[in-house]
């Protein structure tokens, strides 16, 4: 049976570097050689299908191996050896066992099995069973089978602090096994987690029971930096959209602007042309003045970029004035035009001399394409740390990026008056209904303090109940910022003279009402009640219903005197001109004494001037 054809290596794409060209090269013939494409055939690598094509190895059963031999029942075939002698095979040796623990796995070795009874060995059965610790030792019986080895070891995974007891059976290649298991009546033991008589469960330390802040640099034995040393790493300070940042330069590029970064801030753009080598084409920058290369030291550089030029897409680069002792690109993704990619560098700088001022240059690699390079390519977070690992991006510690400070990152009672500048406080800056009536010290919102219109009805930056009396200065309300006031606002007071309060829409004569402070009122309609009391109405003039009130009389609209309507009049006399109608009692008396007329239910008597009536009509 002959070996199934493999696809060849792709050819080495010719925009790669030179030193990656050549590994790939290099590569691409070892593994030609070896699959017989190229070179001579003795030196074409032959597999297990090869041997077992020719008959030199066949297939055991179970286990998917192979062992010395011909198959039997045709090509690639898992039958027997064909061997008639069936005699059990011999056991293996117990002085040749071996069990080894490891921290979850148990290590089983013994001795190659040579002997040649049945066809020779065709594996060997593993048989494994766990001990609790309490109870009787394990036996054979409790045991299972874990493995059909053919080479004299196995690891059996079991977990960390188990006991296992192990068991070996050899079976022939005519498939006759050993008569007695070899380990005797427990087989041989070891427990997990254990070497020797020492366990090793409480040095194992689980990501769980780890503190948080217990790691520090110093537990581990690389090390990792302080923190970026980087001033504008992420160009968020960034004025002029169409020059570079504060604190950086182009290099080797014909322009620079500012565009949105990899996090929804600012990034740095620039664009070149072609042209001669100039040993990349970028941005420079100058780590702080207090933080320059410093001799002998190793740091980490990395920066995320995007970027679009040709005629290929390479590689990025550090540049120098003067080289560090060494450079290794931790890594350097080829750029791409939409993907934001991570890039890291390790540097170690000389021991005699560094660059100076602290510079550096970070760059598309232009050197291995003879220049012609044009496109653009945009950086963002760059970091610059000291130590051997690249750790997430952070800004440097003593610079505060916009937006960064949330209110999680301020404890509670932390900004105190000192520490905010004269107008610090907007009112955007401050949260709707954030500001309680406990955090407002008394009398320190004055008219000052509160911008025209900035207090709205139903405005969400004042919470309920917020501003109470002792936080308005005295004549600070005028009447021309209240919109509405309800009659339970109004406490008791005085209308002066001149003065008035009526309701809305009053129309003297015709509607509403009005009180001023003379003592006059009008009313479009009036009920006055009294119920406890005897109530009294004053009035010199007026209306009710077609009943007129004058200074001295009481009448109706249709009164004339002596012709028509009634009269009820001030000194006690009245007239009536359509009749009139008695019930009850009637007293009717002209005069007090003397000379009178007197009308009562009883009749009528008409009395002299001596108080004599001479004459009586009715019952007396």
């Amino acid at each position: 049976m002959s070996t199934p054809t493999i696809p060849d290596l792709p050819d080495v794409d010719p925009k790669n570097p030179d030193s990656l060209r050549r590994f790939m090269g290099a590569l691409k013939e070892i593994v030609q050689t070896r699959e017989g494409r190229r070179g001579q055939k003795l030196d074409k690598a032959v597999t297990f299908r090869d041997l077992q094509g020719i008959g030199i190895v066949q297939q055991q059963p179970n286990t998917g191996g192979f062992v010395p031999g011909p198959a039997t029942g045709g090509g690639g075939g898992t039958g027997g050896s064909g061997s008639t002698d069936l005699s059990p095979a011999p056991a293996v040796d117990l002085a040749s066992v071996s069990v080894t623990a490891g921290f979850a796995s148990i290590f089983i070795e013994w001795a190659a099995q040579t002997y040649t009874t049945g066809g020779g060995n065709a594996y060997t059965e593993v048989w494994a069973a766990t001990y609790s610790g309490s109870g009787p030792l394990p036996t054979f019986a409790d045991a299972k089978l874990v493995n059909l080895s053919e080479a004299p070891l196995f690891a059996y995974t079991v977990g960390l602090g188990v006991q296992v007891h192990v068991w070996l059976i050899n079976v022939t290649r005519a498939g006759k096994p050993q008569l007695v298991p070899t380990g005797g009546t427990n087989g041989k033991s070891a427990t997990t987690g254990k070497i020797g008589n020492n366990d090793l469960g409480p040095l194992i330390v689980e990501a769980q029971n780890i503190a948080s802040g217990a790691v520090t640099p110093g537990k581990l034995a690389v090390n990792i930096g302080g923190g970026n040393l980087l001033r504008n790493s992420s160009f968020e300070n960034y004025p002029d959209p169409n020059t570079p940042p504060p604190g950086w330069h182009m290099y080797a590029s014909t322009s620079a602007a500012r565009v949105a970064g990899r996090r929804g801030g600012y990034a740095m753009r620039v664009t070149f042309g072609g042209g001669a080598p100039t040993w990349g084409k970028g941005i420079g920058a100058v780590v702080g003045t207090n933080d320059a290369w410093l001799p002998g030291k190793t740091y980490v550089v990395s920066f995320w970029a995007r970027g679009a030029f040709g005629p290929g897409s390479y590689a990025m680069t550090l540049r120098w004035n003067i080289d560090p002792a060494s450079t290794v690109a931790l890594s350097n993704p080829i750029p791409d035009a939409t993907t934001w990619q991570r890039y890291v560098f390790r540097i170690t700088c000389r021991t005699d001399t560094v660059e100076f001022g602290g510079a550096f240059w970070i760059a598309v690699d232009d050197y291995f394409l003879g220049g012609n390079v044009s496109g653009w390519a945009e950086f963002d977070d760059v970091q610059v740390e000291e130590g051997d690992v690249v750790t997430a991006y952070t800004p440097r510690p003593d610079e505060i990026l916009p937006g960064t400070i949330t209110q999680t990152e301020i404890a509670d009672n932390s900004i105190t008056t000192p520490k905010l500048a004269a107008g610090a406080v907007v009112a955007g800056s401050i949260a709707a209904g954030a500001v309680v009536a406990d955090k407002l010290a008394a009398d320190s919102v004055t008219a000052g303090k509160i911008a025209a219109g900035a207090i709205a009805a139903g405005s969400a930056a004042i919470a309920d109940g917020a501003i109470i009396n002792a936080m308005i200065a005295d004549a600070t309300i005028e009447s021309a910022k209240i919109k509405s006031l309800s009659a339970d606002k109004i406490t008791a007071g005085r209308i002066a003279v001149g003065s008035y309060i009526a309701s809305a829409g009053f129309n003297s004569g015709y509607s509403g009402w009005a009180i001023w402070g003379d003592g006059n009122a009008e009313f479009n309609n009036i009920t006055v009640r009294n119920s406890t009391v005897t109530g009294t109405v004053y009035a010199g003039a007026g209306t009710i219903g077609g009943i007129r009130i004058n200074a001295y009389q009481f009448n109706n609209d249709g009164y004339v005197p002596g012709t028509s309507g009634f009269a009820l009049f001030s000194n006690g006399g009245a007239e009536f001109n359509q009749g009139c109608t008695f019930r009850g009692t009637l007293a009717v008396v002209s005069n007090s004494s003397g000379v009178r007329t007197e009308i009562t239910n009883a009749g009528q008597q008409v009395f002299n001037g001596s108080n004599i009536a001479v004459i009586q009509l009715g019952v007396f």
